[in-house]
């Protein structure tokens, strides 16, 4: 296991006309490594440059004359608080930085953290003639980067800057810091030339060629707290500061240089940024991992063993909401050793303090690091086999409230689908969710194609969505909902495009959606003649498949465009025909019709006349009962007939002699929510309207 590890982040631009599209100011710029009494150098920095003990110092001043001061050169102004002055008016210099971290990646790569120092930008005033100090930053900390590649071996350095401003003018402060909202100042080097001989490598004071380009901090940063302390000795308690919320104490550790100069520390960088850092995947064990706070942990010790300990109330703080006395019990952590990297399982925790908030573990090494949560044991636990191609594998399970749908591939992949008993809390959009519910599922397959997933709603009250993310470490999304009955419930279904990952209902802060339902007009025709089918859907996600059988042997026909399809019956009689609605979520909605096709014309029923004024109210209803309002001025029996989405007939009634205007209660307590049909006949009139019961 690596000694010490960490991430950086690193912002390059590769031309200067890119840097020149937003504010910034770029400064040819020298700096100097030196007191060469770190490790050996990298044994990849061969043959040709054999690198030197790593320098431990670095500083804009040249160490062999130390009184003098060297200043970068401005060679591009396009600030707007300085709008048109001459770049030459613009001078910066660094002070000294002391190594607090250090860390070899690879036999050829390394990386290193320089903290401590303080930087100033000055401007000329023609009318003193003087220069006025327009940036003043402390607490300023070089982020290196090196890497030797090829045959040669040759060296090539890059990095960054981050630092807090302690004055300076305010208008230029507030430009390049997000109108103050970060006090924080980056700077990122845009070329980084170490000296360009072997023989030049080796002096003891290491020469670069900077060109270094101060940017405006990105709107949605939030301020770095950075902070690197000398290592008062074994088992001493190292309390960074609050901004930090760490504690360390190393019970044991080495130096990683044997000469005194070198000061033992520890270098603690923590991102309350809200982007998630990029990982391979996380350990089985864990619910979730919080990457949306972290801690960057570095020093120049090998051979480290203490105890590390974490605020975890900064995250319940981003995340804007507490944690529950089930997550506090099962409370973690997790580490990767670079960006990209695996989010592993740490070693032990050692306490939990809910007074102080502090989750502690045990460590042996420095890496990045974040608070995890464990799953619980499973409660129930779905296994499904693979199926063959061409075909879908479906499970719909009312009981327990899941379904699932995948097209087979043939290879007997195993899948499993099972279920935490847990909140695994997380980032998700709070403007769209409100909460997430008390359990989650989590589908694994080693195939992970494409398919569609469904929850079951816990009620049909309060408005409810379904959210998605790919593993532990991520945020939550989105996607769009199809929502389905299945029996007496409710389901949610939607359709990632890799279905591994973690599933959850929560509460959603928006309508709910419609359920999707559908229905269908068949205008009947004669043998010889087209027969018209109209499918109207209702909620669903587009797009939509339509599939027709009309049930007379003929070719099932696809359409994409849900069009009313005509088709030609050759011989009289009853035909079952289907129509099957296939939404973007592999959702489907069959239609059963019963065709009869006479070898004569069917007699068209007419319509109720128009002062007959039919009306339904209200319509559409999330409540059971509608009312159906009716003036006629016949003495006929009026027949009201309420009909499903597939023409079966549910409700019948009958009104004797209903002269003038007459009500009537339809109720459809006990049937599902959906679309109904409501045909309304006197015996000579009949008028067909629909109604809406989401």
């Amino acid at each position: 296991m690596k000694t010490n590890s960490f991430l950086l982040i690193f912002i390059f631009s590769t031309t200067l006309n890119q840097s020149l599209a937003q504010p910034s100011l770029i400064f040819n710029k020298k700096l100097f490594g030196y007191e060469q009494n770190g490790p050996s150098g990298l044994p990849g920095c061969i043959p040709l440059y054999g690198m030197p003990d790593v320098f431990t110092k670095i500083t804009g001043q040249n160490p062999s004359d130390p009184d003098s001061i060297i200043y970068g050169n401005c060679s591009s102004n396009t600030s707007q608080t300085f709008a048109g002055a001459p770049a030459v008016d613009f001078r910066m210099t660094f002070t000294e930085s002391m190594m607090t971290l250090y860390d070899v990646i690879e036999n050829n790569r390394s990386e290193s953290v320089f903290t401590g120092g303080k930087s100033y930008i000055e401007k000329y005033n023609s009318s003193s003639g003087l220069y006025d100090t327009i940036l003043i930053v402390e607490n300023f900390t070089i982020f290196v980067n090196l890497k030797c590649s090829g045959m040669l071996g040759i060296p090539a350095f890059n990095g960054h800057v981050i630092g807090d401003i302690a004055g300076g003018n305010q208008a230029f402060i507030n430009e390049f810091t997000n109108n103050g909202a970060t006090n924080q100042i980056k700077a990122n080097f845009l070329n980084f030339t170490p000296p360009s001989t072997p023989d030049s490598i080796k002096l003891p004071v290491m020469t670069f060629r900077t060109v270094v380009e101060l940017v405006p901090m990105p709107a949605k940063a939030k301020k770095a707290f950075i902070s690197g302390q000398q290592v008062p000795g074994a088992d001493s308690t190292m309390t960074f500061p609050a901004n930090t919320g760490t504690n360390l104490k190393l019970s044991n550790f080495s130096p990683f240089s044997t000469d005194p100069s070198v000061i033992p520390s520890v270098t603690v960088c923590h991102y309350p940024w809200k982007d998630t850092i990029s990982s391979l995947g996380v350990d089985k064990s864990y619910a979730s991992v919080f990457t949306n706070v972290w801690w960057l942990m570095g020093s120049n010790l090998n051979n480290i063993n203490g105890e590390m300990c974490f605020n975890y109330e900064k995250l319940s703080n981003k995340l804007k909401r507490k944690f529950k006395p089930s997550q506090l019990a099962k409370l973690s952590g997790s580490w990767h050793d670079s960006s990209g990297g695996r989010w592993n399982k740490i070693d032990s925790i050692t306490r939990i303090d809910t007074v102080t908030k502090e989750i502690c573990f045990k460590i042996s090494h420095f890496s990045n690091w974040t608070i995890a949560l464990e799953k619980p044991a499973a409660d129930r636990i779905v296994p499904l086999m693979d199926g063959t191609p061409g075909t879908f594998v479906s499970q719909i399970d009312t009981l327990d409230g899941f379904e699932l749908k995948f097209p087979g591939t043939g290879s007997n992949d195993t899948i499993s689908f099972e279920r935490y008993g847990i909140d695994p809390g997380g980032e998700y959009d709070t403007l769209l969710v409100e909460a997430m519910s008390d359990r989650f599922w989590e589908l694994n397959s080693e195939i992970n194609s494409e398919g569609s997933v469904g929850l079951a709603l816990s009620d049909t009250i309060n408005s409810y969505t379904m959210l998605y993310r790919p593993n532990p470490s991520m945020t939550w999304s989105n996607l769009p909902v199809t929502r389905v009955r299945r029996g007496m419930k409710e389901h949610l279904l939607i359709k990632p495009s890799s279905m591994n990952g973690q599933y959850i209902i929560a509460k959603s802060r928006t309508v709910k959606p419609v359920l999707f339902s559908s229905f269908a007009f068949v205008d009947t025709a004669c043998v010889g003649n087209e027969t018209t089918f109209t499918p109207t859907i209702v909620g669903g996600v587009s797009p939509f498949t339509y599939i027709y059988d009309f049930g007379d042997g003929t070719t099932i026909v696809t359409d994409y465009t849900g069009a009313p399809q005509k088709h030609l019956y050759n011989l009289s009689g009853s035909y079952s025909s289907t129509i099957t609605i296939i939404d973007e979520n592999l959702v489907e909605f069959v239609l059963e019709n019963l065709v009869v096709i006479n070898s004569c014309s069917v007699s068209v029923e007419k319509p109720i006349q128009s002062n007959d004024n039919l009306e339904i109210f209200p319509n559409p209803s999330s409540e059971s009962i509608f009312r159906v309002r009716f003036n006629s001025t016949r003495k006929n029996e009026v027949n009201l007939t309420v009909m499903d989405a597939k023409g079966k007939q549910i409700l019948n009634k009958f009104i004797q002699n209903p002269t003038g205007s007459f009500e009537s209660k339809i109720d459809l307590s006990g049937y599902p929510k959906g679309i109904y049909l409501l045909k309304c006949c006197d015996g000579t009139h009949t008028t067909t309207l629909r109604l809406f019961y989401p």
